[in-house]
């Protein structure tokens, strides 16, 4: 053999790659699998699961460079999130407003530890036939470039759920070629955990404390007139004596969260307040505390 048609065989050796693709068929039984494990991962985390989509990742090549995407626990699986890190919108899914941007940090870090471990058991429920696990130091931080070939036999899917306070949550998941010839031949396994049992989210924060504040209608007062206020002066407030008071909730420094209507009462020698149910068209509009 000549050195030039050594070099040609070599050449084509480097752009020889297998073709892989999926037919409809099978793409639906990747999908029925998934979901059923998605459900059970969503039960165990106080979410609803909503529809699960899948299909050749070719086909979602123009979102990869706007998802925020996090290797999962083998090489050729990857969690992404489109408007912030995985971990952080699972966050916010999981907690509502206390897991996401309002929150203090320490707050937002809390929820974004209990999400972290959210995905690590998520991870561990997906449906699979085995699969190389991914160590840390090796584990592609995205998808590449040949995950979103045509042709590359990789797997997009998109699965949607509820969270608090009805927060939309939707995760994205993609499979290399490996690993999703592999879990298309798997049945979902979600058996009990052999550790200590998962808390529900309520439960797990259910002993953090946060502060409760009842507001009243504010009222506004030109810059003379507060100049001259002294001690003993009486200031009239605009909020009617039978308008309940607004109670919000969450930490300092955070957006307050609306948590219940209040009327003013004494108990024991102190201001108390009676809750009652929230009701926009009676509350205060006011920022001013009482």
């Amino acid at each position: 053999m000549s050195a030039l048609t050594g070099r040609v065989l070599e050449a084509s050796d480097e752009r020889i790659r297998p073709l892989r693709t999926w037919t409809a068929a099978a793409l639906e039984r990747v999908r029925g699998t998934f979901e059923e494990a998605w459900r059970a991962w969503c039960d165990r985390w106080s979410l609803v699961a909503g529809e699960v989509l899948v299909d050749e990742a070719f086909h979602a090549d123009g979102i990869a460079a706007t998802v925020r995407w996090r290797a999962l626990d083998r090489s050729g699986l990857w969690v992404g999130a489109t408007d912030a890190e995985p971990d952080a919108a699972l966050a916010a899914a999981l907690f509502g407003p206390a897991g996401g941007k309002g929150a203090t940090d320490d707050t937002r870090s809390l929820a974004t530890d209990a999400a972290g471990r959210a995905l690590e058991d998520w991870a561990a429920m997906l449906p699979r036939a085995g699969g190389p696990s991914a160590r840390a130091d090796d584990a592609d931080a995205a998808p590449g470039p040949d995950v979103w070939a045509r042709w590359s036999g990789a797997l997009h899917l998109v699965l949607s759920a509820r969270g608090a306070d009805d927060t939309p949550y939707r995760q994205r998941l993609v499979l290399d070629a490996t690993v999703a010839r592999a879990d298309a031949t798997a049945r979902s396994r979600h058996p009990a955990p052999t550790d200590a049992p998962l808390e529900r989210v309520v439960d797990a924060v259910g002993t953090r404390r946060v502060a409760l504040a009842a507001y009243l209608d504010p009222v506004r007062l030109t810059i003379g007139a507060l100049q001259s206020l002294h001690p003993g002066d009486v200031v009239p407030l605009t909020h009617r004596l039978d308008a309940p008071l607004q109670v919000v909730g969450g930490d300092p420094g955070a957006d307050p969260v609306p948590v219940c209507a209040a009327y003013l009462g004494a108990m024991d020698g102190c201001r108390a307040i009676e809750l009652v149910l929230l009701n926009p068209n009676t509350l205060a509009n006011g920022a001013s505390s009482s």
